[in-house]
C-alpha cells in the first residue's frame, strides 16, 4: 500500500514539475494546476505522504499567486516532526514572504481577512523553524509586509553581521526604506550601519554605499558613515576610489536613472563613464546599453550615440548567446536597420533561456495575405448597440471581465464622467455576454456591449481581441474610440483627454515611446521623473491605449491595425500557444507603416497625456532628440 502511495506520488510530483516549467504570468496554467492540486488532496492526510505533497501543493498554490493556501500548506509541514521537511517548509516560505511586499500580491494585502491568515502562517513558520537561520531572514521580511521598517533594519543589520545572506536583505530592506519615502528618519542609522558592515560587504563585493535621489530636495549619499546631500561632487569623490562592486551597484539601482534631480545627467553620465571600461561579457554589455538609454544625452546627442554604439558591439565580440543577440538587435534598430533587427532578435530566443518567451517570439516583417488564419475569423455580435459620439472599449473573455469590469467602470464614472463604456466579450452567446454585463454592471448607465464566439481561448488572443476589431469598434460603437486595458483605474477627470481639440485633427492616436520626456508619479509626493524611449520594437508603442477616429484615413489605419493583428495572429499561434508583446510588436510596424502616407495624422497620446495608470502628466516636459526610428515632426 505505502509502496503505491509513493509510486502515486512521484507521478504527481513529475506532472507538478512539467506544469510548473509551462506556467506563467502570461500563460498561465490554471485548470491543470487546480486538477493537480486536487489529485495531491487525495494522497496528503496518508502519513507516508503528507509532508511532501503539502511542500508539492505549496510550490503549485504559490505559482498561482495564491500565498495564503500555500504559505497554510507550508505551515502545516512545520508540525510535523521530520527537521528536514522543516527546513524545506521555510526555505519555501522565503521567496513567497519576500514578493508579498510586491505588486504581485498587492490584492491580497488590501483583504483583512487575507492579511491576517498570512500573518498568522507566517508567525506559526518563524516560531516552529527558530533553529535556523532561515527562520530569521524570514523574519525581515515579515516584519517589512507588516510595515514595522524599523524593526525589519536591525534585526537585517544583526543577521548581516554574521551571514552574507544577511547581508543581501540588509541591502533589500535600506531599499525598501528609499522606496516607501520616509527614508530621512533612518539616514543616520542607514550611515552607522553601513559603516560598520562596509568590510563584509567589501568581502562580499557587493557596494559598500548608498545613493538616493528620493529624500529632500537633492537627495542624499551615505558613504564613510556619513549622510550628506547628492551632489556631482559627492558622486565624483565617491567614484575616484570606488570598487568594481560599487560601480556594479550603482549602475544596478534604478532611482537615479529614473527620477529627475538637480545635476542628474552629469551623475549617470559620471556613473556610466566608470562603467563602460568594465562591460565585459554579453551581460554587461546589454547592462550598459539600457542604461545609456536611460539619459538624456544618449537620445540628444547622435554623434555621442554612434559612438557608443560601435564601442558596445565591438565588445561582445564573437558572442552568439541571447544577451548579445538581443542587444545587437536593439543597436540594429536604433540604426533604422530593421531586418537585421529581426535576424538579430530571432537569434535571441534560445531554448532554456528566459529570452525563449520574449517579445523577439513575435517580431515579424514578412507578413501577408497568406497569414491570415481561420482561427481568427469570427462572427461578431453588434446588434444591441447604440452609436455613441465618444466611447471608451475594453475587450476581455469573461471571467477577466468580472474581475475588473467593475473597478473599471466605478472609477470612471467616480471622476464624473459619463463617457459611454463599450464591452466587447468573449462568450458562448450574445445572451450571456449581456447578461454578465447586467449581473456586474446593471447599477451603471451609459454601458454597451457586444461579443464574439471566440475559436481560440488563449491570453494571448483576449489580448489582441481589441485590435482586431478596431475597424468594428468604428463601424458599431463611436466615432472616438478609445481602446484601453480592462484592469486600469481612472486617477483624473478624463473629459480633458476625451474631448482635446487635438482630436478634431488627427486619424489615430498611439502612446509611443520617441522621446525623452518628464513627468510625475501619479501619487504622493509626486517626483518628476523621465520616461524614455525603448529599446527593443515590442516596448516602443503601449497597447494600453489607443484612440480611433471615424476619418476617412482614420478608417484606414483602424483597417491597418485589424489586419495586421489577424497576421501576426495568424503566423504566430500557428506555430505555437503563445506569442509574447504579440500587440505591441504589431502596433509599432502598423506605426511605421502607417507614418509612410504623409497625410495620415498620428498623435501621440503621450503628448496630450492619460487620464489613468501611474504617472500625471500635469506639467509635463518633452526633451529635444529621440528615437532616430520614431521622432518626426507630427510625433
Amino acid at each position: 500500500m505505502i509502496f503505491l502511495l509513493k509510486r502515486n506520488l512521484a507521478s504527481l510530483d513529475a506532472e507538478a514539475e512539467r506544469l510548473l516549467s509551462r506556467q506563467t504570468a502570461r500563460n498561465p496554467l490554471r485548470p491543470q494546476i487546480g486538477d493537480l492540486i486536487a489529485r495531491y488532496q487525495v494522497v496528503v492526510d496518508q502519513p507516508a505522504c503528507t509532508d511532501r505533497a503539502l511542500i508539492a501543493m505549496a510550490k503549485l498554490h504559490e505559482s498561482l499567486a495564491d500565498p495564503v493556501a500555500a504559505l497554510q500548506a507550508l505551515c502545516r509541514v512545520t508540525e510535523g516532526a521530520s527537521p528536514a521537511y522543516r527546513k524545506k517548509a521555510a526555505t519555501q516560505a522565503l521567496p513567497v514572504v519576500r514578493l508579498l511586499r510586491t505588486r504581485k500580491y498587492r490584492i491580497q494585502k488590501k483583504d483583512s481577512a487575507v492579511q491576517s491568515s498570512l500573518e498568522s502562517s507566517i508567525g506559526t513558520i518563524i516560531a516552529r523553524t527558530q533553529d535556523l537561520e532561515i527562520s530569521r531572514r524570514i523574519e525581515v521580511h515579515f516584519l517589512l509586509f507588516r510595515g514595522e521598517a524599523r524593526a525589519a533594519l536591525e534585526r537585517a543589520f544583526h543577521l548581516a553581521l554574521t551571514s552574507k545572506a544577511g547581508l543581501t536583505d540588509f541591502m533589500t530592506v535600506a531599499k525598501v526604506i528609499f522606496h516607501r519615502g520616509d527614508a530621512e528618519k533612518y539616514i543616520d542609522d542607514l550611515a552607522r550601519m553601513m559603516q560598520q558592515l562596509a568590510p563584509a560587504l567589501r568581502k562580499a563585493k557587493s557596494g559598500t554605499f548608498l545613493i538616493d535621489v528620493r529624500i529632500g530636495q537633492r537627495g542624499v549619499i551615505i558613504r564613510n558613515g556619513c549622510a550628506v546631500p547628492l551632489s556631482l561632487d559627492g558622486v565624483m569623490d565617491a567614484l575616484a576610489t570606488a570598487s568594481p562592486a560599487d560601480i556594479l551597484a550603482l549602475v544596478s539601482e534604478k532611482p537615479p536613472f529614473l527620477f529627475r534631480y538637480p545635476d542628474c545627467e552629469p551623475i549617470k553620465q559620471a556613473i556610466l563613464d566608470r562603467f563602460l571600461p568594465m562591460a565585459k561579457g554579453a551581460g554587461a554589455v546589454k547592462k550598459c546599453l539600457e542604461k545609456m538609454a536611460q539619459s538624456e544625452t544618449f537620445w540628444r546627442d547622435p554623434l555621442f550615440r554612434d559612438r557608443i554604439l560601435a564601442d558596445l558591439l565591438h565588445r561582445l565580440g564573437r558572442n552568439t548567446g541571447p544577451e548579445a543577440e538581443l542587444t545587437r538587435g536593439s543597436i540594429a534598430l536604433i540604426r533604422g536597420e530593421l531586418e537585421n533587427a529581426r535576424i538579430h532578435f530571432a537569434r535571441s530566443v534560445q531554448k532554456n533561456t528566459s529570452f525563449e518567451e520574449g517579445g523577439a517570439t513575435s517580431f515579424f516583417l514578412d507578413l501577408t495575405a497568406k497569414d491570415e488564419k481561420e482561427f481568427t475569423q469570427v462572427a461578431v455580435d453588434f446588434s444591441d448597440v447604440e452609436r455613441a459620439p465618444i466611447a471608451y472599449v475594453c475587450c476581455a473573455d469573461l471571467p477577466y471581465f468580472a474581475r475588473y469590469a467593475r473597478k473599471y467602470v466605478a472609477s470612471l464614472r467616480d471622476a464624473g464622467n459619463g463617457t459611454r463604456i463599450h464591452f466587447h466579450l468573449s462568450a458562448p452567446s450574445h445572451t450571456i455576454a449581456r447578461n454578465s454585463v447586467t449581473e456586474h454592471l446593471g447599477d451603471f448607465d451609459n454601458i454597451s456591449v457586444s461579443s464574439e464566439l471566440s475559436k481560440l481561448h488563449v491570453p494571448t488572443y483576449y489580448a489582441s481581441m481589441r485590435f482586431l476589431r478596431a475597424a468594428d469598434f468604428l463601424a458599431h460603437v463611436a466615432d472616438r474610440v478609445f481602446l484601453t486595458d480592462i484592469d486600469v483605474a481612472f486617477h483624473s477627470t478624463p473629459a480633458a483627454f476625451t474631448h482635446a481639440p487635438i482630436w478634431n485633427d488627427t486619424d489615430l492616436g498611439l502612446r509611443i515611446y520617441d522621446k525623452v520626456r518628464v513627468l510625475r508619479q501619479a501619487v504622493a509626493p509626486g517626483r518628476e521623473l523621465f520616461r524614455y524611449p525603448r529599446l527593443v520594437p515590442w516596448a516602443q508603442v503601449n497597447a494600453a491605449c489607443v484612440a480611433l477616429l471615424n476619418t476617412p484615413r482614420g478608417r484606414a489605419a483602424a483597417d491597418t491595425i485589424s489586419r495586421a493583428m489577424h497576421r501576426h495572429l495568424g503566423r504566430a499561434l500557428s506555430e505555437r500557444d503563445t506569442a509574447w508583446w504579440i500587440d505591441q510588436n504589431m502596433l509599432f510596424l502598423a506605426l511605421l507603416e502607417l507614418k509612410a502616407d504623409p497625410g495620415m495624422r498620428v498623435v501621440n497620446i503621450e503628448d496630450i497625456g492619460l487620464p489613468f495608470g501611474s504617472f500625471s502628466y500635469a506639467g509635463s516636459i518633452t526633451m529635444p532628440g529621440g528615437h532616430p526610428l520614431l521622432v518626426t515632426s507630427r510625433s
